[in-house]
């Protein structure tokens, strides 16, 4: 079953001690990525975890050279986050019949089956005939829904009733209809009586964060279907093995407190106390911080005891989810029947979709989602397998007069599953959209993570890894304080200026004079640009800065310089501190977006004595810089300086900018630094910059380096 098997072998078969930094309670992929990203930092972490193996929902076992995957099984999207992990513990893709590069398979579109009103057509009359597939005519008709002024707060079955013409190409039969209300069911992991449309349309806060967190509305690019060829079992062991993990601890209270706990503080003196049942003994873990990983289902039915009781917004973005069902049909033939190049079959039965479960053996795998279908598991596992079977052998009929003998068969629904409860979580109809977010969101000494928490990619194992991140770098930032110089505090710029700008740039002619600041600081009015100096502190330590200036007659900012003292890499402050900026920018702004975030950095092989130009690339690129493509030079700074080659214009979170607003940086730019006095105008590195970007419709922005 999918709580049983393995027992994985880590640190944390010995893991001793019930203080902490923080104690993440559940090792699946969100509590696991979470725990890493602490210990990366230096943080002692405890991962509690009531299964005797790592994964949660994720679960395989092997099958020769190959795994077949029990619980969650394909990696949705070439650049989803999953791919991080598995470069890093040095796993592989693989998908069944085709690969694009060695070692990575995709699915493909071409081994699309349908089988409807008695018949089992080809990929090429699945693609070539109307009512085979629906993915995209229900995504159709959600837009002219919402472009109608719909209301999003009914269901998407509701709405497969009233946009019924732009979904069905033609008046459909009774089998279209399943098919159509089963292939969605399955998508959702959810009946489409409960299922709300703002599962598929972000509210508009969650837009207005996305700009910010940039990860949220990523493209995680070629949306096809790989798998973990070792195994997702084999992933979660492998961060396991690197973390303290106490397998058998079943969480059943916690204590925490409304103000959070400080992860600097010595362990165990505020925050949270973590009750947990192990060898029928209780243990109680003590951190200045949890992180909350349990499944949706665990929470609302209350499995863990929160003292004092969780807020009402809590408790209301929890009730407001929905729980999905799934259950998986696992069959292993004596041989293959189906057509060698079947990827996914999709059908109208209460077995919504099958498709082969590994390349070493003839399994295959039947998949339900909604809880009308999964009633079929009602009844004792022989009577599930033995109507999976007539189904597959109606599907077949035509071309198999009788299925080959079933050597071994399992029967898995994770809705009855004792540590888990549910499938994937779905925004109920009715439930505010903004549910996830306020499920995410701190509450006190208490942080969130798991798939249900990911304000846009639930329901898949890179969101649980992407929420695990997310509240690890919540938990580190907690670690801080952050003063902005213009704002307050002007007498820490020596400090500043001192123990970190020029520790870090220690060339001469490469760092601004502290007085050139000091003046910078204070200075302000009409198209002026305004500096701040962004400051993160650990206690009374100075840990990293910003400096940035905010221009505002183009509202773009330009960052000057980002440094991160060494014992406090590792941790996300560059990331919080551009967080942090871009919000203090758009806040001096009066709400509005910023037209841009714009960085300078050396070219490829141009050396400045203070880091490796190719390193320095990377980790602005890590940070969301793209080089824009056209030949910039940097304005002259002084009536003593010429103006500068060699260097790249860079912005943030951008694939492309309009030239108007990269002539309007150019302009403030040599403007602020010429007195306003248009005489630059004149000069050939502007008129040639000015040139080139009036001939181009947009200036790209590129991540491939070098630049």
């Amino acid at each position: 079953g999918p709580s049983g098997g393995r027992a994985a072998r880590t640190m944390a078969d010995t893991g001793s001690g019930d203080e902490a930094d923080v104690v993440v309670i559940g090792a699946g992929f969100a509590g696991l990525a979470c725990a890493l990203k602490l210990a990366d930092a230096g943080l002692r972490c405890i991962v509690l975890e009531a299964r005797d193996r790592p994964g949660g929902r994720a679960f395989s076992f092997a099958d020769g050279e190959a795994a077949v995957e029990v619980g969650a099984e394909f990696i949705h999207g070439e650049k989803v986050a999953t791919w991080r992990y598995m470069r890093r513990f040095g796993l592989s893709g693989d998908a069944r019949g085709c690969s694009k590069t060695p070692g990575v398979g995709v699915m493909e579109d071409g081994g699309m089956y349908v089988f409807t009103d008695g018949e089992l057509l080809s990929p090429e009359r699945v693609l070539g005939q109307p009512n085979r597939l629906f993915f995209d005519a229900i995504a159709e008709a959600t837009s002219r829904w919402v472009a109608a002024g719909g209301s999003l707060e009914v269901s998407i079955a509701e709405l497969i009733r009233r946009r019924e013409e732009d979904i069905f190409k033609r008046p459909p039969t009774e089998d279209e209809r399943k098919l159509c209300h089963g292939m969605m069911a399955e998508w959702y992991a959810a009946d489409l009586e409960e299922v709300s449309m703002y599962e598929d349309c972000p509210a508009e806060e969650l837009l207005e964060l996305a700009r910010v967190e940039t990860s949220l509305l990523s493209d995680d690019g070629e949306e096809a279907h790989w798998r973990v060829r070792e195994g997702y079992s084999a992933l979660a062991e492998r961060m396991a093995q690197r973390l303290d993990v106490r397998y058998g601890h079943e969480v059943s209270a916690v204590e925490w407190s409304h103000s959070p706990g400080d992860c600097s503080c010595a362990r165990g003196s505020s925050g949270v106390a973590v009750a947990a049942r192990a060898a029928g003994a209780e243990r109680t873990f003590r951190a200045s911080r949890a992180v909350v990983t349990l499944p949706l289902a665990c929470l609302q039915q209350g499995d863990v005891a929160f003292s004092p009781p969780l807020p009402e917004d809590k408790l209301a973005s929890i009730r407001e989810l929905g729980a999905g069902g799934v259950a998986k049909i696992l069959l292993r033939f004596e041989s293959t029947f189906w057509p060698e190049d079947l990827q996914f079959l999709f059908t109208p039965f209460s077995v919504q979709i099958w498709w082969p479960g590994s390349r070493a053996s003839p399994w295959l795998i039947g998949y339900l989602g909604g809880a009308t279908d999964l009633k079929l598991l009602d009844r004792p596992d022989g009577k599930v397998v033995e109507e999976a079977l007539c189904q597959l052998q109606r599907i077949f009929s035509a071309s198999v007069p009788e299925l080959p003998p079933v050597l071994e068969s399992r029967v898995v629904g994770w809705p009855s599953d004792r540590w888990s409860k549910m499938g994937y979580s779905f925004i109920r109809v009715g439930a505010s959209p903004r549910a996830r977010l306020r499920l995410r969101s701190l509450t006190g000494s208490l942080l969130w993570a798991g798939e249900a928490v990911h304000p846009t990619k639930s329901a898949s194992v890179h969101g649980a890894l992407e929420s695990g991140e997310h509240a690890a770098r919540q938990a580190l930032e907690g670690l801080y304080s952050f003063v902005d110089l213009r704002e307050s505090e002007r007498e820490l710029l020596d400090q500043v200026h001192a123990e970190l700008l020029q520790v870090h740039f220690p060339v001469a002619g490469e760092l601004d004079d502290v007085e050139d600041m000091r003046s910078g600081l204070v200075a302000a009015g009409g198209r002026q640009p305004e500096l701040h100096i962004l400051v993160a502190r650990r206690g009374e330590r100075l840990a990293a800065c910003a400096s940035w200036e905010y221009y505002p007659g183009g509202n773009f900012v330009l960052i000057s310089y980002v440094c991160v003292d060494s014992p406090y890499r590792q941790h996300g402050l560059a990331r919080s501190l551009l967080r942090r900026l871009q919000m203090q920018a758009e806040a001096r702004a009066g709400g509005r977006e910023l037209t841009a975030i714009f960085a300078e950095t050396h070219a490829a092989g141009v050396e400045d004595g203070i880091m490796d130009p190719a390193a320095r690339q990377e980790a602005l690129a890590s940070l969301g810089f793209r080089c824009l493509r056209f030949e910039y030079t940097q304005p002259p700074l002084s009536d003593r300086h010429e103006p500068c080659g060699g260097l790249r214009l860079l912005v943030k979170d951008r694939d492309s900018l309009p030239p108007a607003v990269v002539i309007s940086y150019l302009d403030e730019f040599a403007g602020s630094v010429n007195g306003w006095d248009d005489g630059w105008k004149e000069e050939p590195y502007y008129t040639a910059q000015l040139a080139e970007l009036q001939k181009l419709e947009v200036v790209e922005a590129i991540a491939e380096r070098p630049w």
